[in-house]
């Protein structure tokens, strides 16, 4: 049974709702016995749910330990914990949220102390999955606010066999942490009429600090969702005798902890991570925090989607990782929590209004991920739905005129032929880890190949990001990133705690057994030794056309052998250049009736690229690209009347290059690496 109240009214619910609607029965309607035996298969129920999640947590530590890749994103969060705990201070990546690379951050610590070489990813993905964990339990206790014990933990229960939310758990990201804190935000929020001490209240600060810390964008929803709570529920009265007058219990509390010294925290944290990961000194952290902000609000306007399309995605994410049946339990248990006037659908509905049309019409850069916020309140329309249903089954059956024994066994096949699609995925989901390609260390080795390869020298990134997945790589096609892993410059950025710059806008050729890639102008970016990791594509494949992909990741050595002008008499119309590490090389510049001829001769037969650095140019000009034969080339060049002033010659070369596949990793019979 459900009382009907009033919307926005926060009451505990009676004890007459905390039934198991399945194992529901009372002593007139059968035996002693049988009620004991109905008795235990309720408990039964509800530890083998507890003992499921516990089984799918260990199963996440486990997972922890033994995955090896990461996503494109969680190697940036890496490399700014490293250098908030380290001093390495190699690269910052300033479009990542602050507060998880700081909680990480010791972990990172204790592997330069420790000199155990991974330990901070490991003890990082151990704490993520300690907040997925964190998560659950929040979702169970939120819903204990509005609904039975037993829709509550149908509903955790759900949201423990969210496939998406699952494959997330192992892997470091803010999303899951940022769906943990808004939930308790607001878990803490609803309780304020009955808990008044400041201790709350701070609590509550420190969890909105955290929120918004944790997910930028996080911090206008939570604070539109109170206030809008705040006045569409009643508490907030507006008078307009004498002016407009708004009247709240405890304004003053509220503003203050809710907004002033979350807002404060925010504020201040944030500059002092900035110092600490040596991104800007103190004087100038908050103004250089604050610039980067505005730099990444414009980037993302570049990525938005059209609006319609934005609804019809995400719809179609939360199908995708919610299944039809829990999906159709949303929307059967949003029409009957309306209909009785269910406590907490209002708020709910509220709570999953806002977060959704900001993501859909503000923000509009869709991943099924950013949609962990709004999970919470769809659980609780879902469990609310399923209690409805079994309920009205119960009653229904009676009617029927069958033994009790059978009605229950129909409640309880029904219950059970709802659940096995949500199980399903979630199996099929931790089955997902089982494929080779999560415990590789390809990213790892390719940068260290190419580390050891440069010798000391440079490595450069060359295009765009490479992607990296396993064999089952679709999520939903519209969802460009889900299952797909990225490897780009701050990749390397990590592994080899260095900063890594990209280089774009070359034109380059791949030879067709990809042994060498000429790229035109690289002598005015990189060199003599500096090491290439090259992505041939044009651009980065998401899960719409990664059967597109075509090319190999390419690593390999750029030679750049510079000569410099020898004395020459005045008036002579001959210039020769030599190179001290190749004294028998030389190069001529002859000046004819029919132009200038560049030659050259003590060569190893190959491929060079020509630069001419010309005084007060900054970068080395590109003039031809030619073959040597038995060590000698010649080009001529016609209406040329002078002899160039050069400062010196470059020759680019470049060693046999390396082509690396790594998404045939996970093939058994496919060797390993380069």
């Amino acid at each position: 049974m459900v009382r009907a109240l009033k919307i926005g009214k926060f009451e505990k619910p009676s004890s007459k709702v905390l039934t198991n609607p399945v194992m529901e029965t009372t002593q007139e309607s059968l035996s002693h016995v049988s009620y004991k035996v109905s008795n235990f298969l309720s408990t039964l129920a509800n530890r083998f749910i507890w003992l499921f999640v516990a089984f799918l947590l260990i199963y996440l530590f486990w997972l922890a330990v033994q995955i090896k890749v990461n996503f494109f994103d969680t190697y940036s969060i890496f490399a700014n914990a490293k250098g908030i705990g380290t001093g390495s201070h190699a690269s910052y990546f300033k479009d990542r949220p602050t507060l998880l690379p700081l909680l990480i951050a010791p972990f990172f610590t204790l592997e330069k102390l420790l000199s155990q070489d991974g330990f901070g990813e490991v003890a990082s993905r151990i704490l993520h999955v300690v907040c997925f964990g964190l998560f659950l339990w929040m979702v169970y206790q939120f819903l204990k606010l509005h609904l039975s014990q037993w829709t509550a933990l149908l509903g955790m229960l759900f949201c423990a066999l969210n496939r998406i939310l699952i494959h997330y758990a192992p892997f470091v990201r803010e999303d899951i942490p940022g769906a943990l804190f808004t939930a308790s935000v607001f878990y803490f929020y609803l309780r304020l009429p009955r808990y008044q001490k400041i201790s709350h209240y701070v609590c509550l600060s420190f969890l909105t600090a955290a929120a918004i810390l944790m997910r930028f964008n996080l911090a206008p929803v939570i604070f539109s969702l109170i206030v809008s709570y705040e006045f569409l529920s009643g508490k907030a009265k507006v008078t307009f005798h004498r002016g407009i007058q708004v009247q709240i219990k405890d304004a003053w509390k509220k503003i203050i902890f809710l907004f002033v010294i979350p807002v404060t925290l925010f504020c201040v944290i944030s500059p002092i991570v900035y110092v600490l990961a040596g991104r800007a000194p103190l004087g100038t952290a908050p103004q250089k925090f604050f610039h980067d902000r505005l730099i990444q609000i414009h980037t993302l306007k570049s990525v938005m989607e059209p609006c319609l399309d934005s609804v019809a995605q995400n719809v179609t994410f939360i199908l995708d990782s919610f299944t039809l049946p829990v999906f159709c339990l949303v929307l059967i248990g949003f029409v009957r929590a309306w209909q009785k006037r269910q406590e907490g659908a209002f708020f709910h509905t509220l709570w999953f209004s806002i977060f959704f049309f900001t993501q859909c019409f503000l923000i509009r850069h869709n991943e099924v991920r950013y949609l962990f916020p709004l999970f919470l309140p769809l659980y609780y329309f879902a469990g609310f739905g399923l209690n409805e249903l079994l309920s009205g089954l119960k009653h229904l059956m009676p009617k029927l005129h069958v033994s009790v024994l059978f009605q229950r066994g129909c409640v309880m096949t029904f219950f059970l032929s709802i659940c096995a699609v949500p199980v399903r995925a979630g199996v099929e989901e931790m089955l997902r880890f089982q494929d080779p390609f999560y415990k590789s260390t390809i990213e790892r080795d390719i940068c260290r190949d190419a580390k050891q390869m440069a010798g000391g020298h440079q490595v450069w990134w060359l295009g765009t990001m490479y992607p990296i997945f396993p064999n089952d790589y679709v999520f939903d096609l519209e969802e460009k990133y889900a299952y797909v892993y990225h490897m780009y410059s701050n990749t390397c950025t990590y592994y080899l705690d260095e900063h890594i710059d990209v280089l774009s806008n070359f034109h380059s050729k791949v030879s067709q057994d990809w042994k060498r890639v000429e790229v035109k102008g690289i002598a005015s970016g990189v060199g003599d030794g500096d090491v290439l990791l090259f992505n041939p594509e044009t651009t980065a494949h998401m899960t719409t056309d990664l059967n597109e992909l075509k090319s190999p990741l390419v690593m390999e050595r750029v030679r750049i052998l510079d000569f410099v002008p020898q004395l020459n008499m005045k008036g002579e119309k001959r210039l020769t250049f030599r190179s001290e590490r190749h004294p028998f090389a030389k190069i001529y510049l002859i000046l004819s009736e029919n132009g200038l001829e560049i030659s050259g001769a003590g060569f190893s037969d190959d491929l060079y690229e020509l630069y001419f650095s010309v005084p007060k140019v900054e970068h080395p000009i590109n003039i031809s690209l030619f073959n040597t034969k038995s060590g000698q080339f010649s080009i001529q060049f016609s209406n040329v009347k002078k002899l160039p002033q050069l400062d010196k010659i470059l020759l680019v070369t470049y060693d046999t290059a390396h082509p690396i596949w790594p998404n045939l990793i996970s093939k058994q019979n496919h060797p390993k690496g380069l």
